[in-house]
């Protein structure tokens, strides 16, 4: 076996720049050329844009009580002060709000490209470019840009092996932000929890553990850091807390109401759908196996240093995933919100019971996928990053729409920083090396998905 290869420390700003340049040359393309198209566009056009105006011709006193848009009003109240410096030109205003995505990407390769180097942190970053619905957020006036970048930032800040109060307090501040933002995103605040109760997992000390081995101290430690992320992610409680009060709900009135045309155009969001973590597990199994480069040697070496655990972690993913998708609708239909995406190529095969065959299949791998990300991440970041998948996809069940644009950037995100952190194993294991040919699988998914991309370009 090849010697583990350290990644050059310039490489990372190489990335950095050939990745901030391209993304940024998309969306100038874009914007200011043939446009971008698709529900981004409509929700746009019907929703963000005229609450953004709405708002810019109250301010300073805003009605907050009910507007056309399903997420705390964070994103709009910021645009509006960007469309007062820019007088309101709609190019600018997409311009500046797709930046924030830029920078989304551009921590993940700086994060990556410090632990795999710079052709596979470039390569990596591609998938997110080339993805229609991070484009979409990329090019249009739509929230979810600017609340997958503030939930990115807490993943990474979490991710930190070494962490203390002053972590704890800015992961705080960036729940509240992430909240009045995208009021669904608070399931991030366990994040901090979490992160509080693993504490450090420094080099020279033993790894982070979940349930930590006998010992009064290790509690007495624990229990203190918990309670102190608990009460730094209060002001986030509050602040969904205000809305729920405001609105009488957890989106404003008019999307609880529905009604008209506009409604309609939006979909309904009150209301539990469980498919979304059956879609959750099936995007993470296909997008997946496009990074099966960066995780077969971890997954190797695990194996072999702990067969059993690997063994009894893969079967139970897979279990759970079949378990969920016995158990959960899969079938297309557009009335339970399991529309567009992948939901549409599911319309196309036949079911039985409601059950999708595609589901049946992809949900158990999933679960496997879940398992092997486990198992090849060093044990703090390992529990860091399945809490969010499971957060999020839990949290995100709580919205009735199962839309792929709402889990697809989460996916991605959780592979890519997968991929850079597989080759880092607990303290005490040795590293392991990533085959030279691993980037082109990322690059491969990027072509697919940007063939997707190319049909929503133009308006």
């Amino acid at each position: 076996m090849d010697e583990p290869r350290a990644p050059s420390r310039s490489r990372p700003w190489t990335a950095l720049l050939v990745v901030g340049l391209l993304h940024t040359a998309v969306r100038l393309w874009i914007v200011l050329g043939p446009g971008m198209s698709g529900p981004g566009r409509s929700d746009e056009q019907s929703f963000h844009l005229p609450v953004i105006q709405s708002f810019a011709s109250q301010w300073p006193n805003l009605d907050l009580s009910d507007y056309l848009a399903a997420s705390t009003p964070g994103y709009h109240i910021a645009m509006v002060g960007v469309s007062a410096l820019t007088r309101g030109d709609l190019d600018a205003m997409r311009l500046t709000s797709g930046a924030l995505v830029t920078l989304l990407i551009l921590a993940l390769v700086w994060f990556a490209g410090r632990r795999v180097g710079g052709v596979s942190a470039f390569a990596l970053s591609l998938p997110l470019i080339a993805s229609p619905y991070v484009l979409g957020a990329s090019t249009l006036l739509l929230p979810e840009g600017a609340a997958w970048t503030l939930l990115t930032c807490l993943i990474l800040l979490m991710l930190r092996p070494r962490v203390d109060w002053k972590t704890y307090a800015l992961a705080g501040t960036l729940v509240l932000l992430i909240v009045f933002t995208r009021q669904i995103f608070l399931w991030g605040a366990g994040l901090v929890w979490l992160g509080a109760w693993l504490g450090p997992d420094a080099a020279d000390g033993p790894p982070s553990r979940l349930i930590p081995p006998r010992g009064r101290w290790l509690l007495a430690q624990r229990i203190p850091r918990a309670v102190l992320a608990f009460a730094i992610t209060l002001p986030a409680f509050a602040c969904v807390w205000s809305f729920y009060r405001l609105w009488g709900g957890l989106t404003p009135p008019l999307f609880q109401e529905g009604g008209d045309a506009a409604m309609e155009l939006a979909g309904t969001h009150t209301g539990a759908n469980p498919s979304v973590v059956l879609l959750t597990l099936a995007l993470l199994a296909l997008a997946g196996v496009f990074y099966v480069g960066y995780l077969i040697r971890p997954l190797q070496a695990a194996w072999v240093q702990r067969r059993a655990l690997c063994a009894r972690a893969l079967t139970l993913g897979g279990a759970l995933g079949l378990t969920l998708a016995l158990a959960i609708p899969s079938s297309f239909d557009r009335e339970a919100g399991r529309y567009s995406g992948l939901w549409n190529a599911i319309g196309r095969l036949p079911t039985l019971a409601d059950r999708s065959p595609v589901m049946l299949a992809l949900a158990p791998a999933g679960g496997v996928m879940l398992a092997a990300i486990w198992l090849v991440l060093p044990r703090r970041a390992g529990w860091i990053i399945i809490a969010s998948v499971a957060g999020f996809a839990i949290a995100q069940s709580a919205n009735h729409q199962a839309w792929q644009r709402y889990v697809e950037p989460m996916a991605l995100i959780v592979l890519m920083l997968t991929a850079a952190l597989a080759s880092r194993p607990s303290a005490g294991e040795r590293p392991v090396t990533t085959p030279r040919w691993a980037w082109l699988g990322p690059a491969a998914l990027a072509v697919l998905l940007g063939l997707v991309s190319l049909t929503r370009i133009g308006a």
